[in-house]
């Protein structure tokens, strides 16, 4: 059951910024966290986007693909949701994890 009147939150960095954890803290604040669902990223390949808002009404925050594929859309759907860029000091740290 999601949290009404609380604005969604999506974790929109790359893997391996700190996502994970991000979430994880989430749901430790009490947030509906969502599963990472990986087959969600082949219907924003064929710009399928119903099974995906669906199943964002279904949850509160958010972290992982597809979710910073897609900011654009999600910010013209969502525009009292909060977004979170996490992201490594630099790409060498980041290609290096």
């Amino acid at each position: 059951m999601t949290n009404q009147g609380v604005p969604k939150i999506f974790v929109v960095g790359l893997g391996k910024t700190g996502t994970t954890t991000l979430g994880t803290v989430l749901k430790g604040l009490g947030f509906n966290h969502a599963p990472l669902r990986g087959d969600l990223v082949k219907d924003w390949h064929k710009k399928e986007y119903g099974k995906i808002f669906d199943f964002i009404g279904q949850y509160d925050s958010f972290e992982d693909s597809p979710y910073p594929l897609m900011c654009s859309i999600l910010i013209e759907r969502f525009p009292d949701a909060r977004f979170i860029l996490t992201r490594r000091s630099s790409p060498e740290r980041w290609l290096s994890s």
